[in-house]
């Protein structure tokens, strides 16, 4: 397997799971745009799904990000017709993705950005995090 997201793409393609190109992945092709200069420097993806098969199947070398969502492909920003969760996807799975520290980080450092707080989807983050019964976690998290 290659070492960029749309090789990691094509072969979850191959196992018919849910998924997008993860948080690290996004940041830099846009992260810049977004004030996020910070990432780490490893491949991810974000599935939702089967996250033991999907580990041994890419192996070691792409960290797993799980999506507190289903249906993660079909909200997916394309770019360069290779799918990146949305923001959105992307913080309200800050609940099941807690145990990520450099995750929580920079998902926090989005939420101080008063340009990418103001341009979320607030409605389907709130609904979101209310239909699972995650909004007091997501607050205490964001709070820390």
């Amino acid at each position: 397997m290659g070492n960029d997201c749309e090789d990691v793409h094509w072969r979850l393609v191959e196992l018919n799971v849910d998924h997008a190109c993860g948080l690290a992945s996004l940041l830099k092709v846009i992260g810049r745009r977004l004030g996020v200069f910070d990432v780490p420097d490893i491949l991810d993806v974000m599935i939702y799904g089967d996250y033991e098969s999907v580990s041994q199947a890419l192996g070691g070398s792409v960290v797993i990000e799980r999506s507190l969502v289903p249906g993660l492909f079909s909200r997916a920003i394309l770019i360069r017709s290779i799918p990146y969760a949305s923001i959105e996807d992307l913080v309200v799975s800050i609940v099941i993705n807690w145990d990520i520290p450099w995750y929580v980080a920079i998902i926090k450092e989005l939420m101080r950005n008063i340009n990418v707080r103001s341009s979320l989807r607030w409605e389907w983050i709130n609904e979101t995090l209310n239909r699972f019964g995650f909004m007091g976690l997501f607050n205490k998290i964001i709070s820390q």
